[in-house]
């Protein structure tokens, strides 16, 4: 038997994401989630919002964030009613054949984040911004 577990959290201020984190951290140990994959699932999460809210100066920003956890995957669904961005078209993935010294600002995170998904989308509907994260549990 496949049991889901939905938990949903709202962020207005980029401050409030410690706390958030904090939050997310116990839910995945609650789940007996590996050590890996938590660390995993903190960059992905931490990623996504810091982008949300820095590339969105206004006031009246919501992020809300949807986490399943089953017993095969964890999906996290980011939605935002920010400027439409598509951070899948960023191509991130010449970033790493640049030098260091040589790389502008950003994009980094975005490479990561689709590096650990498993599966990864992103529609804008509704007038909001819908980033779908998907990676599967291993064992």
């Amino acid at each position: 038997m496949n049991s889901e577990n939905n938990y949903t959290i709202s962020l207005n201020l980029l401050e409030d994401l410690a706390k958030t984190q904090d939050y997310v951290e116990e839910l995945l140990c609650q789940h007996n989630i590996d050590k890996e994959m938590c660390k995993t699932i903190h960059v992905v999460f931490d990623e996504i919002c810091v982008n949300v809210f820095s590339y969105n100066d206004f006031n009246l920003l919501r992020l809300d964030i949807d986490i399943i956890i089953n017993n095969n995957e964890i999906k996290l669904l980011f939605v935002d009613n920010g400027i439409p961005f598509n951070p899948l078209e960023y191509d991130s993935e010449i970033l790493m054949d640049i030098p260091l010294e040589e790389r502008r600002i950003g994009g980094l995170g975005i490479f990561l984040v689709k590096h650990f998904s498993d599966v990864i989308e992103y529609k804008y509907s509704d007038n909001k911004n819908h980033l779908f994260f998907l990676k599967f549990l291993e064992g």
